[in-house]
């Protein structure tokens, strides 16, 4: 995908302004503080920040946050709390940080989903993504597993779309629809000559018990909600999206190495803020974000759910969104959707 070569270079580059870790970002935010002081305004930050999860405990997002929270609060020098905020995929706790005070207190750990799609992939959901929300940094982007129920006839991909092509009755569980795990079976489809039934739920987190129990036969996940099951025999692992193997499944092939380039997405996670944020206030905030995923100690954790640590500046986080969002626009055109991506 151009947008995430491009983005992988710029992070690259990038690394060296906050390669300091907390340290640095003590210095970046100390100075801040004292000029805002000066110059008559509040110092930010003042007190406590808030993470919300709009997505149900035990996802992605979640995770993400509990890592996340205490290296910001230690960067920052104020406490930093994570909030589940789950409803209408996501959108119920978006739409809750975009009418939030653009105050720099109240923050969106966002799911690649919320960023790209337009209100129009959920009714009433209240607020546009493009308007009402100012990205921050790309946190963490990791690419997706396709995991099948062990009851399933296949062990290969090539296996599974021989079966599927008889069975379009198969179950696909997304986290929602137009989900990323939603656009990336829909890819799956296209690519393959295939159709399944796709069957939604309200976070990946709720995703997993159903492809484990069998309601649903596969489903298109993050590899750190997928590695339990797998290593138990409940679900098998048959390909990867993005572009280079997996830590936590080191023995699953990727779909370009299988000859589907196409199937090349990641999912990715990013800090969001309440449109409007006054300059000073954003530029701490970048900068100490960064710099607590960049934390040695962050980095582990991170690494170890099998996410790639991107901690990808605002402007290089803009850039993604929006070839993404013309690369998923694409598909809902030849899929007749294209009222979702805008």
């Amino acid at each position: 995908m151009p947008g995430l070569s491009r983005l992988a270079s710029a992070c690259r580059a990038a690394v060296p302004l906050v390669a300091a870790g907390l340290a640095g970002a003590l210095l970046w935010t100390a100075p801040l503080a004292a000029q805002t002081s000066a110059a008559g305004r509040a110092p930010y930050p003042a007190r406590p920040v808030t993470l919300i999860v709009p997505l149900p405990a035990g996802g992605v997002s979640q995770r993400l946050a509990d890592i996340l929270a205490p290296a910001l609060a230690q960067t920052l020098g104020v406490p930093v709390e994570s909030k589940n905020m789950p409803g209408e995929n996501g959108a119920l706790g978006a739409r809750y940080v975009a009418g939030a005070a653009p105050d720099g207190y109240t923050l969106l750990v966002a799911p690649s989903t919320l960023l790209l799609l337009d209100s129009n992939i959920l009714p009433s959901v209240g607020f546009s993504p493009q308007k009402d929300l100012d990205p921050l940094v790309m946190a963490v982007r990791s690419p997706t597993v396709l995991a099948i129920h062990h009851s399933v006839p296949a062990t290969s991909v090539a296996e599974f779309v021989a079966y599927l092509k008889q069975h379009p009755e198969v179950a696909f569980g997304a986290s929602g629809r137009g989900s990323i795990n939603d656009l990336i079976a829909g890819e799956f489809f296209r690519q393959t000559g295939t159709r399944g039934h796709m069957a939604y739920f309200e976070g990946g987190g709720a995703v997993m018990p159903a492809l484990v129990s069998g309601k649903i036969q596969a489903s298109f996940q993050d590899g750190a909600l997928v590695v339990n099951a797998a290593s138990t025999g409940a679900v098998r692992t048959l390909a990867l999206t993005g572009t280079v193997s997996s830590p936590l499944l080191p023995n699953v092939p990727t779909f370009t190495a299988l000859g589907i380039p196409q199937m090349d997405a990641y999912t990715w996670q990013a800090i969001a803020a309440p449109a409007g944020l006054p300059a000073n206030v954003r530029h701490v905030l970048e900068n100490a974000l960064r710099a607590a995923l960049l934390n040695p100690v962050a980095t582990t954790q991170l690494q170890a759910n099998g996410w790639e640590v991107v901690a990808a500046s605002s402007r290089q986080l803009q850039r993604v969104i929006a070839d993404e969002r013309r690369r998923w626009r694409d598909l809902m055109q030849a899929d007749g959707h294209a009222d979702q991506i805008r």
